[in-house]
């Protein structure tokens, strides 16, 4: 009881502090404005003097990206064993092949989940993109700012820089076709 007592007062005291208001007229003069002579020269913060702390979080955040041990303990725990186990390995650090570089979808370390499930199979997706982050960027009516100097090549080079941060982005536009077919 004691102690529900001093939290109760902990969050009644409060700390003031006056900074000045340079804004105001008396800072231009020779007078040197004090918050008890001058009190419109200055601002009024009030701010709890035991404020409460941050709460901390257990939850532990999911993974940006595998690094080639933990990829390695994860087909392990799939069942992949022996030289099977490295060639699957640095076929999925090697990154998607071309035809597939352009579906549309989420992605994880690098790949497009639907073609990694296809490529390897669901028992290893299941173990390998477990708590990963799956991350899509979408850049809509993207012809707007293209046309802007020095833009486009800031897109061109953030796309290109996506896998590195276990993302994938695409262009999202209405072409002139699809626009007049829907109003028909």
């Amino acid at each position: 009881m004691k102690n529900a007592k001093s939290q109760g007062r902990k969050l009644c005291v409060v700390r003031v502090v006056y900074e000045p208001d340079y804004d105001n007229e008396v800072w231009g003069t020779d007078v040197t404005p004090t918050p008890a002579s001058q009190p419109d020269a200055f601002y009024r913060i009030v701010e709890p003097a035991y404020p409460n702390p941050p709460k901390t979080n257990a939850r532990q955040q999911p993974y940006e990206s595998l690094s080639k041990t933990k990829l390695l303990n994860r087909l392990y725990q799939a069942g992949v064993r022996g030289k099977e186990l490295n060639r699957i390995a640095a076929e999925i650090l090697a990154g998607q092949t071309a035809p597939d570089k352009f579906r549309t979808g989420i992605i994880v370390i690098g790949w497009n989940v639907d073609v990694f499930r296809e490529q390897f199979g669901r028992r290893i997706a299941k173990h390998v993109l477990r708590f990963v982050k799956r991350k899509l960027f979408a850049i809509d009516e993207a012809w707007s700012m293209i046309s802007q100097p020095g833009v486009s090549d800031m897109l061109v080079q953030q796309m290109r820089v996506c896998r590195k941060y276990n993302s994938e982005a695409f262009v999202v536009e209405q072409s002139a076709s699809d626009f007049s077919a829907a109003a028909a």
